[in-house]
Parts: structure tokens; C-alpha cells; sequence
């Protein structure tokens, strides 16, 4: 038969092994004891099913209550449950119906669809519920069987960021490099984004890490997930995120380059003074009084390209800032660079190139090019000796002849 007025299935007081059933508003009581299972038919009214207080202990096998609806707007209300053994399986009905439950979404370790419904595992038991319209979980959080069965929101990657050197910051998808293997990823949740939900990193097709589970606050303000390390080449990252229904749903991907290679060793060809009255290259090992001497940088085999830099060192000591090469210098294979104002003293030339991802290749030779910057004396012209005449001596001169 059915029953109408709804149903409390209650622990029996003062007989903890027997449990009791009232219904028909209270109207109606069956005491059972040494069952297997419960099954409660509901009628044509709205009506309510309470399970009161656990029921581990009673004489109710740690199997299941059955509980079908009418045509009635029916609740199921577990929330008295509390967690123990008692599985259920439970249809709604034709009505609008809608069940209360003991356990929180965070709580759930699997679902699988079956028709009409879900069959929820949770603390160890499954429960079946089929034909119910809204779910109300432990902690408050309200959803419709719809927005259950339907993907999360996408997620959305806000940034993602080298802080490896040289070259740190928020990347653009799709645009320059980075020598960075391990980034970081931002990721932000849409509205209906759920406590308990899982977001992933996935390289093409590829999981990078494993999968975070989400909370409140992450939710809120977003997650910043570092991935594993990435090789050199194209990547384009996407965050997916599940949720306990195993329903998923991903970013648009942001495509970022990998580059790891530094360039290599550049070498330095040249000196050049233009300081009067001795203009021109500079030996190596050579003096000049110009104090901001054009170093000419070779690029040949540095495998350079536009965009990247070359930086100057006395020894290992920077002298400046770092040039940005052109496409004229790539094509001549070679820059010039001219230092800031350098005091007396003997300087070891040297130089470095970086590239767009900021990897620095290695010095040039050291001792390669070496000079002297001397502002002292007047240097004498190019082949003639650098000793000046003193009155300590005499010297004689021939001036030839010449025709009028």
C-alpha cells in the first residue's frame, strides 16, 4: 500500500535494537525488528521522509531503506543519518522533489549516472536517488539535479608568469620566449565553481602535476598552479576542471615557447680610438687616450638573432647596459659598442650575448683584447716612439734642400 502524511523511521526508545516506522501522520506505527530492508511507497500528497538519528546498532541490516514517491512536491530528509552504514535508494516520483542529505559535496568519492539519477558514493556507502529535482547537501550548498548532471564553468588561465632570469614577468600567449621551466599558472572559477571540484594542468593532452583540489577561498581568488618542468619548444597550457559528477570542462589554451639553449660565446675583433692626435684600431695589449673607446663585437657563430643583446665586461664586471641587436647587425655579423667614459687603468675586454628567453651564453676568451687607457701623455704618432725630448741633451737635424 502507500502511505500518506510522510514517514519517521526512528530508533525505538527504550530498544535500541528495534526500529519503529510512523506514519500516516503519526497516525500509524509498525515496530520492526531483525529486517533487511525498509521500503516506504508515498501517496498522492506532499509528503515528508525523516530518518532520525542513526540507525547502526538497531536490528536494521547495514543494507537498505527504499523510499519511492508519489505525485506529490515529496522531501527525503537523511540529515538525522548522520553518516552511518544504512544505504538508500530513493525515487521522487512525478513530483517536484527534493532530498536532504548528511553528507557534503566535499564528501563524495565517486557518482555514476544511472537513469534518472545518480548513484552517490560517500563515507563508504552508496546511495541511489532518482527523480529528485533538487539536492541539498550537508553545509547548505543547494543544486538541481540539472546543474548537477551539466560541466562545471570553464576556468579561465589570467596569467602566466617566468620568474626565472633574466627576463621576469607576466607572459602574452602566443608571443616571445621564456627560459623558465617551471611557470606559474593563475587560474580563476566561474560562478557555479564548487568546493570539493579539482582543476588540472594539462600540456596539449598531457597532465601536468597532479589534480589540486579546490576550497572556498581558492575558488574566490584564484590558484596559482606551477607546472613540471617544460622542455625546450611549444606548449600550450590548459586548466580543466572536474567536478564530483565527472563533468569537466576547460580553459582556452595559452600557448608559451620554451627555450633553454644560451647562445654561445661572442668574440671582440676590434678596438677603435678617435681620439686625436692618434685615431683608429687599437692593438691588443696597446694604450689609447680615448676614454670611450668603439668595441667592435663579433657575433659569427654566437647564433644570435635579432632581439637578442650583447653586454660588455671589463673581466666579469658589466660596463654599461646591454645593446639590443638589430637585423642590420645580425646581417653584418658583428656590433659596434662604444663604452661609457672608462677612467685611467688597463681593461680586459669581454662580451656576452642573450637572448629573448634570457639565457646568457659564456664570456668571450678572457685576455682576448686588452688595453691600456691612458690620458697622461701625448701619444706620438702611429711607428714613432712615445719618449719625449728633454734640454738634457743636443740632437742634430738635416733639413734637405729643396728648389726654389
Amino acid at each position: 500500500g502507500t502511505i500518506t502524511g510522510g514517514a519517521e523511521i526512528t530508533p525505538l526508545t527504550g530498544d535500541a535494537t528495534d526500529i519503529q516506522v510512523s506514519y500516516n501522520a503519526g497516525a500509524s506505527t509498525i515496530r520492526m525488528d531483525g529486517i533487511e530492508d525498509i521500503f516506504i511507497n508515498l501517496g498522492a500528497g506532499g509528503d515528508t521522509v525523516n530518518v532520525n538519528t542513526p540507525l547502526g546498532g538497531t536490528a536494521l541490516a547495514t543494507s537498505t531503506i527504499h523510499v519511492t514517491g508519489g505525485t506529490g512536491t515529496d522531501t527525503l530528509d537523511l540529515t538525522g543519518r548522520n553518516g552511518d552504514a544504512h544505504r538508500v535508494v530513493a525515487s521522487g516520483g512525478d513530483g517536484t522533489d527534493t532530498v536532504k542529505l548528511d553528507f557534503a559535496y566535499t564528501d563524495i568519492t565517486g557518482v555514476v549516472a544511472i537513469t534518472g539519477g545518480f548513484a552517490i558514493t560517500h563515507n563508504g556507502i552508496t546511495d541511489e536517488f532518482t527523480n529528485f529535482e533538487s539536492f541539498v547537501f550537508k553545509g547548505g550548498l543547494t543544486q538541481s539535479a540539472g546543474d548537477l548532471a551539466a560541466p562545471p564553468p570553464a576556468p579561465t588561465i589570467t596569467t602566466v608568469s617566468d620568474d626565472a632570469q633574466f627576463f621576469t614577468g607576466s607572459l602574452t600567449s602566443g608571443v616571445g620566449l621564456t627560459n623558465d621551466p617551471t611557470l606559474i599558472v593563475h587560474v580563476t572559477f566561474g560562478a557555479g565553481t564548487f568546493a570539493g571540484n579539482t582543476v588540472q594542468l594539462y600540456d596539449g593532452s598531457t597532465p601536468l602535476g597532479s589534480p589540486v583540489v579546490l576550497d572556498a577561498t581558492s575558488i574566490a581568488n584564484g590558484l596559482d598552479i606551477t607546472t613540471t618542468s617544460l622542455p625546450d619548444g611549444s606548449h600550450t597550457l590548459t586548466a580543466k576542471v572536474t567536478d564530483a559528477f565527472s563533468g569537466a570542462s576547460s580553459s582556452v589554451g595559452f600557448v608559451v615557447t620554451e627555450d633553454h639553449t644560451p647562445p654561445n660565446a661572442p668574440s671582440i675583433t676590434q678596438v677603435t680610438d678617435d681620439v686625436s692626435p692618434v685615431a683608429g684600431p687599437v692593438a691588443d695589449g696597446g694604450s689609447t687616450n680615448d676614454t670611450t673607446p668603439t668595441i667592435r663585437v663579433s657575433l659569427s657563430g654566437t647564433n644570435a638573432v635579432s632581439g637578442d643583446s650583447v653586454q660588455l665586461y671589463n673581466g666579469t664586471a658589466a660596463l654599461g647596459s646591454a645593446v639590443a641587436l638589430t637585423s642590420t647587425n645580425i646581417s653584418s655579423g658583428y656590433v659596434d659598442i662604444t663604452t661609457g667614459t672608462l677612467t685611467d687603468g688597463t681593461y680586459d675586454f669581454r662580451a656576452s650575448v642573450t637572448d629573448q628567453a634570457g639565457n646568457t651564453g659564456g664570456l668571450s676568451n678572457s685576455g682576448a683584447f686588452d688595453i691600456t687607457v691612458d690620458t697622461s701623455v701625448n701619444h706620438a704618432p702611429a711607428g714613432l716612439s712615445d719618449t719625449l725630448l728633454t734640454n738634457a741633451g743636443t740632437a742634430d737635424f738635416q733639413i734637405p734642400e729643396c728648389a726654389l
